[in-house]
């Protein structure tokens, strides 16, 4: 029913809701949809929402990893992990956890979560 009245709407829910996120790329300003907890590169719509006191961050969560709006990049803050790390015994266990960590739906990180994968099939080898 909502497919043949709504099929972008469609389109979009059904391919980019990732967990309890919505994450999608428009290709103007005035595709974008104000939803919850918004967040936006577009200088033009930040400047916007500033004068309809719209709350907005300039570095907020997404999928679980933090996104810097300004600077239009994803960030894994490793010094913090090291640092929550060192608390604890370091086992297999704590270094599994640490890389599952730095999971993104997306796979923006493969290229580094893969070669810590493969140095941490070296912890069972020695």
């Amino acid at each position: 029913m909502y497919k043949q009245t709504y099929p972008t709407v469609t389109k979009h829910i059904t391919n980019n809701i990732y967990m309890d996120d919505f994450v999608m790329e428009t290709s103007t300003d005035t595709e974008a949809t104000i939803l919850y907890r918004w967040t936006t590169n577009s200088k033009i719509l930040q400047e916007m929402w500033k004068q309809e006191n719209v709350p907005f961050k300039n570095i907020t969560q997404v999928l679980g990893v933090k996104l810097d709006t300004d600077r239009d990049v994803f960030q894994i803050d490793v010094q913090e992990k090291i640092v929550r790390a060192s608390k604890e015994p370091v086992t297999k266990c704590l270094l599994l956890k640490l890389i599952s960590k730095s999971y993104h739906p997306l796979g923006l990180f493969v290229p580094v979560t893969v070669t810590v994968k493969i140095l941490f099939q070296d912890t069972y080898v020695t």
